[in-house]
C-alpha cells in the first residue's frame, strides 16, 4: 500500500560567500528551495511540507548563532524565535499568483520541536484541485530583521516530506513532485538589498533539479488517505511538545525512526 507521506528531497538556503570573502572573485550566493507539484488525483486534495534540519550545537563556527544555522520563527516564546522577532525564513505556496481562494499564500513554518539532533517544522496547510499544478518554495528571508545579506553567514540544510491531509474515504492521490535549488550570486560588498546599488552585470542566477526520495529517483508518488494509527514514539513527541497528534499524523512512518 502507497505510504501516507514521502521523502521528497534534501535542500539548502543560504546567504554566505561560497568561498573565502578574501578571493578577488568570490560572490555571495543566495539559494532557496523550490518545488513544484501536480495533482494527478480525481478529488482536490490537501498537504503539507515536513522539514528536518541538523540541531545546531554552540558554540558553532566563530561569529555563529543558532539564528544562522537553523530555522527561526516570529511567534513570540517560541524556542526557535529569531532574536531580531522575525523570522529568518518565508514558506510560499503559489497556483497563480492571486490572492482569491488561498491560492498564494506567505508566511513561515510552524516548529514542532526538537530530537538531540534535529529540529522538526511543519507547513500551513495548502488545498490543490484536481488536475492542478503548485509550488512550495521555502526560502531566506531578505527583509529587514534577521539582516541576511548584511551578515553573510546563513546556511542552513535538511530535507523535506509531503503528506496529504485528505478524507479517508477519497482513494489514493497521484502527484508528480518536482524539487530544486534556485540561487543567485551577488558582490559580497552588498549588505542592503534595497538602498545598495548592484551592477546587473554582477549579478547571475543558477537552477539545479533535485533527486527525489522515491525509490527510483523520478517525479511520480502516490499518497494514501490519513488512516493509519501513529506509532507510540510519534504519540509521545506530539504530547511533550503540546501539538495535536493529529498534526503529524500523515508522517508517522517518516518521524519514528529519527524520534
Amino acid at each position: 500500500m502507497p505510504p501516507l507521506s514521502y521523502y521528497v528531497s534534501t535542500f539548502e538556503n543560504l546567504v554566505k560567500p561560497i568561498a573565502p570573502p578574501a578571493i578577488p572573485f568570490v560572490r555571495t550566493v543566495i539559494s532557496g528551495y523550490f518545488c513544484t507539484f501536480s495533482n494527478l488525483g480525481f478529488l482536490d486534495q490537501t498537504f503539507r511540507f515536513l522539514v528536518v534540519i541538523p540541531r545546531f550545537v554552540a558554540p558553532g563556527a566563530p561569529g555563529e548563532g543558532f539564528e544562522d544555522r537553523e530555522l527561526t520563527v516570529s511567534l513570540a516564546g517560541s524556542p526557535q524565535q529569531d532574536p531580531s522577532g522575525i523570522g529568518n525564513h518565508n514558506a510560499i505556496y503559489d497556483i497563480t499568483g492571486g490572492p482569491a481562494q488561498g491560492q498564494t499564500a506567505v508566511g513561515e513554518l510552524q516548529y514542532l520541536g526538537a530530537t538531540a539532533c534535529s529540529k522538526i517544522y511543519i507547513s500551513p496547510l495548502y488545498s490543490l484541485c484536481k488536475g492542478g499544478s503548485s509550488q512550495f518554495a521555502l526560502l531566506p528571508n531578505l527583509g529587514p530583521g534577521p539582516n541576511l545579506i548584511a551578515n553573510d553567514v546563513y546556511e542552513v540544510r535538511g530535507w523535506v516530506a509531503i503528506g496529504r491531509y485528505s478524507s479517508p474515504n477519497s482513494g489514493t492521490t497521484r502527484l508528480l513532485v518536482t524539487p530544486e535549488q534556485r540561487g543567485t550570486f551577488i558582490p559580497v560588498d552588498i549588505s542592503d538589498p534595497v538602498n545598495d546599488p548592484v551592477n546587473l552585470s554582477d549579478v547571475s542566477q543558477l537552477n539545479t533539479s533535485l533527486p527525489t526520495g522515491t525509490p527510483a529517483g523520478g517525479a511520480f508518488v502516490e499518497l494514501t488517505p490519513q488512516a493509519n494509527a501513529v506509532t507510540p514514539k510519534v504519540n509521545n513527541f506530539a504530547a511533550v511538545n503540546g501539538i495535536p497528534v493529529a498534526l503529524i499524523t500523515p508522517f508517522s512512518d517518516l518521524l519514528d525512526p529519527i524520534l
